[in-house]
């Protein structure tokens, strides 16, 4: 008995080993283990039959390996009751696979309807060599008698109305059923604003639609003009028991009485200057010379009176409206989505909003005299304009609302004023095609043209905000974040260019001397242009980044004579800590740079009581400068505008230690002071003026 029981032990063991493969035998093949395993992670919960389903899931295996997804329908019991093939040959390194739209169209047509529809699935991944794990979900789908899929226009097509639109769906039911083609028109908000018939009782097995030609015409005659032109369009097919599914697009379109003649166009827009020139607040008895003066300089015949004309600075139509906000502002505001998105830079809807059509034409003059409107506004209604010799008022009033017009020249704003003169003089009744009624005006053009030839103007690029005064205390630029324009005949612009990085101040026929105020508004630098013409005769000024800060107030004087005889006409005064009195005054030519220096004072307080020989500054300039080039006998020690000149330097570890007499520097202050601020300037050996400050405490006792 027990050899028998030690044989089956035996036995037992050698089968162990068999199945294992820890012991092979010759002829007896190996048992296959388990390569690679594969967990999936979506779906695990309720979907939606209606959307995509992405099927994704962990892999831990070979690179290179594929596998068939599988969807397994179970009863409420798990029992399987199908298995349905997804996708053949996936690679299983991807991770997921994208499954739809309308997953449930595909289960509905293997399972069959609802009385079969299982209520438990399963993915499953199969691959040789490899486990599978997934979780149990469920699938919420309508079955239907008929389904269709819009496939074309799909979504957020684009088309254009001029042509044929090919509709296109996918259909899955009864092959004689038909259905009504419906087009649906939404607002940007997705909200619908009305449903059009395309066509009626279509074969749905067809699949297919040809809509047109200039199917968007249809669109125009049905949902009106651009202000009723629907944001968004999907389009429904609608038939017994069937759903459909689409996707929102958008069309473009031309609409009916495109004016191809330029001078047709020109004729349009003649009317247009005279039908709606009285509904704007424009400057009192302004020409309607000058209107088309502008129209012809910002577009005219040299453009063929092209209303769809967009420039580079985004200036739109006939008028070049730049301003974002005035595009449809001259209609009462924007209320169609072409009108909005005009707003926003969209070129295609520009075209339509501003169209070579008669309806597109008027918006775009209307806009333009909303823009003078506005610039007439600003300039506070001409209350500055004091006229000057021949030219009144009331003239120099128009000059400076068209100069507003149009300040994006960029080295000479007020070339605009010259342009304009120019076209009134010579070339008015040859732009608008010598229509009648429309002849040149030396006169009027004459007076713009004298205007450009005696001015003075402003250009400030920068991290700061200019401020110009008169001797008489006028002020035109910018007070507490609000423009001004005090100082006679003169205009202010505080974002005068496309980019809005720049600030323009006009003066025209200056008649007083001007300071001219740069005020920090964050660290950084500016350059500043100043030209002067006089009688044509020009004069320039420039600085040239010049550092800044928070608060810094440089102000500029300048003597126009000297500086056209080489001498240093300009004088710059610095506060540095904007209280209103200037640390430091240099005089410069007519360039302009400066080297922001650090410096350091010791002591740091100073008494007034006191014997100390000396007071200390320590200059370090910034990068690319070096302190063995300050020129020693040009550094002075400023306070409150007065200085005193350094005694003696020397340089130590790369900084410039400068000595000034102890008992001159206490003579500056006449008490004591909690935080005075304290300048060092002086020039580098090539002219080139440095500078910079630091506060001390000054007090009485020793």
């Amino acid at each position: 008995m027990k050899n028998k029981i030690l044989i089956m032990l035996i036995i037992i063991s050698l089968v162990g080993f068999f199945i294992t493969g820890c012991l092979k035998l010759p002829g007896l093949p190996e048992i296959n283990k388990t390569s690679c395993t594969i967990s999936v992670t979506h779906p695990i919960d309720g979907l939606n039959g209606s959307d995509i389903c992405n099927i994704e899931w962990d892999y831990n295996g070979p690179l290179d390996k594929k596998g068939d997804i599988y969807l397994i329908g179970y009863n409420q019991e798990i029992q399987e009751i199908g298995k349905m093939l997804i996708a053949e040959n996936v690679s299983l390194s991807d991770g997921s696979y994208l499954w739809g739209p309308y997953f449930g169209l595909a289960i509905e047509q293997y399972f069959g309807t609802d009385i079969n529809w299982p209520p438990w699935f399963k993915i499953k991944i199969e691959s040789v060599g490899c486990n599978c794990y997934a979780y149990f979900f469920s699938v919420c789908w309508a079955p239907s008698v008929g389904t269709v899929f819009v496939t074309n226009p799909g979504y957020h097509d684009s088309l254009v109305g001029s042509g044929t639109c090919n509709i296109e769906w996918s259909y899955n039911g009864p092959t004689d059923k038909k259905g009504d083609i419906i087009l649906i028109g939404y607002t940007k908000e997705s909200q619908e604003i009305g449903r059009m018939l395309i066509a009626e009782d279509v074969s749905l097995a067809n699949e297919s639609y040809l809509w047109g030609p200039e199917f968007g015409f249809s669109i125009e005659q049905y949902f009106g003009t651009d202000i009723d032109w629907p944001y968004w369009l999907e389009i429904e097919i609608e038939a017994e028991d069937c759903g459909c599914w689409a996707e929102f697009f958008s069309v473009y379109w031309m609409p009916s009485g495109i004016i191809s003649n330029p001078k047709d166009r020109a004729a349009a827009a003649l009317k247009a200057v005279e039908d709606f020139y009285n509904l704007f607040t424009l400057p009192n008895n302004l020409p309607k010379d000058i209107i088309l003066a502008i129209i012809a300089g910002e577009t005219g015949r040299n453009y063929d009176f092209n209303n769809e004309l967009i420039a580079y600075d985004w200036g739109r139509g006939l008028m070049q409206i730049t301003t974002n906000s005035f595009v449809g502002a001259g209609s009462g505001g924007c209320s169609s989505s072409y009108c909005f998105d005009c707003r926003g830079r969209n070129e295609e809807a520009c075209y339509r909003y501003y169209s070579n059509t008669e309806e597109g034409i008027n918006k775009n003059i209307r806009d333009g005299y909303y823009a003078l409107a506005e610039k007439y506004r600003i300039t506070k209604y001409c209350a500055n304009c004091t006229g000057y010799e021949n030219i009144t008022p009331e003239e120099i009033c128009w000059i400076s609302v068209v100069q507003q017009y149009n300040t994006g020249y960029r080295e000479h704003p007020s070339k605009y004023t010259n342009h304009i003169g120019e076209i009134l003089k010579n070339s008015l009744s040859w732009n608008w095609y010598h229509a009648e009624g429309v002849e040149n005006d030396p006169f009027l053009g004459n007076k713009f043209i004298e205007a450009y030839n005696n001015k003075e103007e402003v250009i400030l690029c920068s991290s700061a905000y200019l401020l110009i005064y008169d001797s008489q205390g006028n002020a035109t630029g910018l007070i507490d974040d609000t423009s001004v324009q005090e100082i006679p005949n003169s205009i202010y612009d505080p974002n005068s260019f496309y980019d809005n990085e720049r600030e323009i101040a006009v003066i025209f026929f200056p008649s007083d001397s001007y300071r001219y105020n740069v005020v920090g508004i964050e660290d950084g630098s500016y350059s500043l242009t100043i030209n002067s013409t006089k009688e044509g005769d020009s004069k320039k000024f420039e600085a040239i980044e010049i550092p800044t800060t928070v608060g810094v107030i440089y102000q500029y004087t300048i003597d126009w004579e000297m500086l056209s005889e080489g001498e240093e006409g300009v004088t710059v005064q610095m506060d540095f800590d904007g209280d209103g009195t200037p640390e430091l005054t240099v005089t410069t030519e007519s360039i302009f740079t400066f080297v922001p220096a650090e410096i350091d004072i010791d002591p740091d307080t100073l008494s007034l009581k006191s014997r100390r020989k000396w007071v200390t500054a320590y200059i370090e300039l910034p990068g690319g400068y070096d302190v063995v080039d300050i020129d020693v006998g040009t550094v002075k020690l400023w306070y409150e505008g007065t200085s005193i000149p350094a005694e003696w330097g020397d340089i130590q570890d790369g900084t410039l230690m400068i000595k000034f007499d102890g008992e001159a520097v206490r003579d500056l202050f006449p008490g004591s002071v909690d935080t005075a601020t304290v300048a060092v300037a002086g020039e580098l050996q090539d002219g080139t003026p440095f500078g910079g400050n630091d506060t001390i405490r000054v007090i009485e006792k020793p």
